[in-house]
């Protein structure tokens, strides 16, 4: 899995058989039959083998090659579940606030201003690369900002 910084608060995500670009709203494109989708507000969605749950206030959740990826500018819900990497877009001094209650191993974001707030480690890479068994299970939170692609 691959995600990179398009700007204006814009990700995209390479899957295996999947590119997911976010924005203010979330296009999923297959790439083995190149079908592509529009998903926006909450809701259950499935394309090309990337699983998405939908919730209020554009938060939404990926799942897919054996990951799971929350991307959001406000507060995620209480029953995301457990998320391997938040790519927060907008994030709100809120959502900053509550980094360390929901636990990700990585947070990607493009705003640099959240390390100043978090105290947490942190790396500026030009796109960032992860496979699950990358993950250590003790491992604590790191901060990836992105630079614009």
């Amino acid at each position: 899995m691959e995600i990179t910084y398009l700007g204006n608060s814009s990700f995209k995500i390479k899957a295996k058989n999947a590119t997911i670009e976010i924005s203010e709203n979330i296009e999923i494109i297959n790439t083995t039959t190149n079908v592509s989708k529009i998903v926006s507000g909450p809701g259950e969605y499935e394309i090309g083998g990337v699983s998405i749950i939908g919730y209020k206030n554009n938060v939404y959740v990926y799942e897919f090659e054996k990951l799971r990826i929350a991307s959001t500018s406000s507060v995620l819900p209480t029953d995301a579940g457990d998320i391997d990497v938040l790519i927060l877009q907008n994030p709100s001094k809120e959502v900053i606030e509550k980094i360390s209650d929901l636990e990700p191993y990585f947070v990607v974001t493009a705003d640099s201003e959240i390390l100043k707030t978090s105290g947490l480690p942190s790396e500026t890479l030009p796109k960032f690369v992860l496979k699950k068994e990358d993950i250590g299970e003790d491992q604590n939170t790191k901060i990836i900002v992105l630079e614009k692609k």
